[in-house]
């Protein structure tokens, strides 16, 4: 049925995806299998000229950790794990059939999310996730190296620029950067301890599994983003940890009930 759904909508939103990223470095097949060959079988079944645009969701960690102070949509991309090598993969796909099929896509390359709805239970549910469950423990969460950083968008803002592009008139291939907010690693998870008044914090040295996949501190431009959009808003950070810790809180109530 998927041909005649494309050929019935306006436009597309792929957000088929594994965000796994430690998962991915010991279960490559599966990774490419969700992250690159997923996306393969609806270009496939997109005709030439297709009337629906498409917002594919891909990865600040397409670009890896680039010898650059600053990171923009022209900077050349060389991933630093199997998660952001298939993720490039799966854009470069949505890149060389826009060109052959007169296709209209923008590829949307984001970073860390967090926020309501999100996983709150496994091994890997993201670096926020991951936080807020240790510090509802009463843990202490384990910073390695200082002076790391990471950006991050809190949900609602990421719904609400795709909701605003998917408005937008577009033509062929248009890669967009979103920066969200930057913050220090530990800076954060100090802050979610402090929302949740539990848990502490601990710097300790970064051990060399992370350092060789480690995406670096240059600065994430979406300058050219803002541009097409007229500007972007962003929730107030502890505003929005708040919630995302109340969500948390709630959905582990849930599960003892």
């Amino acid at each position: 049925e998927l041909p005649e759904i494309i050929n019935s909508v306006d436009i597309i939103i792929d957000c088929m995806a594994w965000t796994s990223h430690s998962f991915a470095i010991s279960n490559p097949y599966y990774d490419l299998e969700l992250n690159a060959k997923s996306h393969l079988y609806l270009l496939m079944q997109m005709p030439e000229n297709c009337k629906a645009k498409v917002i594919y969701l891909g990865s600040r960690g397409q670009y890896g950790n680039p010898i650059t102070n600053v990171i923009d949509e022209e900077t050349p991309m060389m991933p630093q794990d199997i998660q952001g090598i298939n993720k490039l993969a799966g854009e470069s796909y949505f890149r060389v059939y826009a060109k052959l099929k007169k296709l209209n896509v923008i590829s949307l390359r984001f970073p860390n999310c967090f926020g309501k709805n999100q996983p709150i239970s496994g091994s890997d549910i993201g670096l926020i996730g991951s936080f807020i469950k240790d510090a509802l423990k009463g843990l202490t969460i384990k910073i390695y190296g200082t002076g790391r950083k990471r950006n991050i968008i809190y949900i609602d803002d990421l719904t609400s620029i795709i909701l605003k592009l998917s408005r937008k008139e577009f033509e062929g291939f248009n890669p967009f950067n979103i920066r969200g907010m930057d913050i220090f690693i530990h800076s954060l998870a100090q802050k979610i301890t402090s929302i949740t008044r539990k848990g502490s914090v601990i710097i300790e040295e970064i051990p060399d599994r992370i350092k060789d996949t480690d995406i670096g501190t240059a600065e994430y431009s979406d300058v050219k983003l803002n541009k097409y959009l007229d500007g972007t808003s962003l929730a107030d950070l502890n505003t929005s940890l708040e919630i995302t810790i109340k969500y948390f809180k709630q959905k582990y109530n849930d599960l003892e009930m």
